[in-house]
């Protein structure tokens, strides 16, 4: 025999028991909507290296701060409508993105979970394997897209554009017709706008770029007896690039649009090397007296060291050598397995 209550639930039901049961459900048990909780704690997956190594400050690093979180959100390449409603947020680089509450989001008109996911989502894609804590190579991609926050697309790609570089800027096929119907005077014209909004970046990125002079060339100039050539100083940043292949057309741009940061035809490691050559050259050209006088090595070296040591400064003849080798004022010819020096 059937209980009463399973009477009252086949005979004497009208429909609305769904209804009622909603009207006593207790708001505060409703849990908000949210961004999904699988990855949102520990969503980066990256691979910082030297995190066990001691930092001794600026000028002691071995390594520099990673640039990428410095690169604006266009480069995750989001739909328009949640690219919008970050930037009027003021989320405008990938870094205040991935420290912002995504939850608050939600609220904004017309964005959903599937705008949350999607920005999370591509943010790991972006991110995932990139060091975001300490770098020990130079990734000049971020370095110079993290000029770009204030400049769209097209602006960044038509300047980029005569460095060969253009590729790093994505450009739906109707941006690219409109720019190939821009004369060669409206380009111009363009990129002289643009200067103006770079020049808003300069004093941040002529820190950064010091930051990789401090980490990258100095202590790798030191070991080379505090003087290096601007040729070597290239190289050196070439070899230290995250990718050899664009570091020098990279090179060329930060060169043009920040003449500052390029290095003279001598680069010293520290003021007191720079003086010290100053002295040394001072003291060689001493002992030239004529275009044709011509010196053997060891005896310049003996005469110059001995002016130097009653000065109270030493020279050893391996400095002495490296600085004859790179100034443009003496010239090294071997002869009979001797070393002559000569004025140039």
């Amino acid at each position: 025999m059937t209980s009463f209550q399973e009477i009252y639930k086949t005979s004497y039901s009208h429909g609305l028991e769904k209804i009622y049961q909603l009207e006593n459900i207790d708001i505060k048990s409703v849990k908000k909507l949210e961004p999904r909780k699988e990855k949102s704690e520990n969503h980066i997956f990256h691979n910082d290296s030297n995190l066990d190594e001691l930092d001794l400050g600026e000028g002691f690093r071995l390594w520099i701060e990673p640039a990428v979180l410095n690169e604006p959100i266009q480069v995750l390449q989001l739909n328009k409508h949640s690219e919008k409603h970050l930037l009027e947020r003021g989320v405008v680089t990938l870094k205040s993105l991935h420290q912002a509450d995504l939850s608050q989001f939600v609220y904004g008109k017309g964005l959903g979970q599937g705008h949350i996911d999607e920005m999370l989502a591509k943010l790991n894609q972006y991110l995932n394997g990139k060091p975001l804590k300490r770098q020990n190579v130079i990734d000049f991609r971020s370095l110079i897209l993290s000029l770009f926050k204030n400049i769209r697309g097209k602006e960044a790609f038509l300047i980029l554009e005569p460095f060969n570089l253009h590729h790093w800027i994505s450009l739906s096929p109707l941006d690219l017709v409109e720019i190939k119907k821009l004369t060669l005077g409206q380009k111009n014209e363009i990129k002289e706008g643009i200067k103006s909004k770079l020049s808003d970046e300069r004093y941040l990125f002529i820190k950064r770029f010091q930051e990789i002079e401090n980490a990258f060339i100095k202590p790798w100039v030191n070991t080379r007896l505090g003087v290096a050539s601007i040729e070597e100083i290239s190289e050196r940043l070439l070899r230290k690039s995250l990718d050899s292949s664009v570091a020098s057309n990279a090179l060329s741009f930060i060169y043009h649009y920040f003449p500052e940061l390029s290095f003279s035809s001598l680069y010293y490691s520290s003021p007191q090397f720079e003086a010290d050559y100053v002295i040394i050259e001072k003291e060689t050209m001493s002992f030239f007296w004529k275009e044709e006088t011509l010196h053997s090595f060891d005896f310049l070296y003996q005469k110059v060291a001995y002016t130097l040591c009653l000065n109270f400064r030493e020279l050893t003849k391996d400095r002495f050598f490296r600085f004859l080798s790179l100034s443009k004022r003496f010239s090294i010819n071997k002869k009979n397995n001797l070393l002559y020096i000569s004025i140039i």
